[in-house]
């Protein structure tokens, strides 16, 4: 949000706030371009969200009462050549995404590994500024009970169906 000092709100069902989360700035536990990955766990009662911070190449558990310090869980190699615009963990020992910046491609990967194994496209890329703008303002949500991720795109009447190991379960067209 502008001239806000934070990216992110969370808000109880009637709307009332329990935290502002993810400040804005350099600094220590601060972010410059998150993405929220629509990841939410719960442990020993407290709630956690993912944040990708994009630029650090980041992926933080971050609590939404904001009572303990941003948890960097995971960094992403640069020998996996990726950019993504969502990440999700899967498990303890792996996650999956889109490198969605450069092939939109949907990846898997063993977070022990060097490399990132892509799967085929979501869809034609072509690399045009079009595209790119296309691709960068899609959506995603993780489901680690039925270890599913589902993909909306801007500006595309496509949804998609992925299992955790990459494969397309289902494209719905609107």
């Amino acid at each position: 949000m502008r001239k806000a000092d934070h990216f992110f709100f969370a808000l109880n069902n009637d709307f009332s706030l329990i935290s502002k989360i993810a400040a804005k700035g350099h600094g220590n536990g601060e972010f410059m371009a998150p993405l929220y990955c629509d990841q939410h766990v719960e442990e020993s009662g407290k709630e956690y969200v993912y944040i990708l911070e994009r630029p650090k190449r980041k992926l933080y558990k971050v609590a939404l009462d904001e009572s303990e310090q941003n948890e960097c869980v995971f960094e992403i190699p640069m020998s996996w050549n990726i950019e993504p615009s969502f990440l999700f963990l899967h498990g303890k020992d792996s996650c999956l995404g889109v490198n969605s910046l450069h092939s939109c491609n949907f990846f898997v990967a063993d977070l022990s590994q060097d490399e990132a194994e892509e799967q085929d496209a979501v869809y034609e890329f072509s690399g045009t500024e079009e595209d790119i703008f296309n691709v960068a303002q899609s959506t995603a949500s993780y489901s680690a009970e039925n270890s599913r991720v589902a993909m909306a795109y801007f500006n595309l009447p496509e949804i998609d169906i992925r299992a955790s190991d990459g494969r397309l379960i289902q494209s719905v067209f609107l």
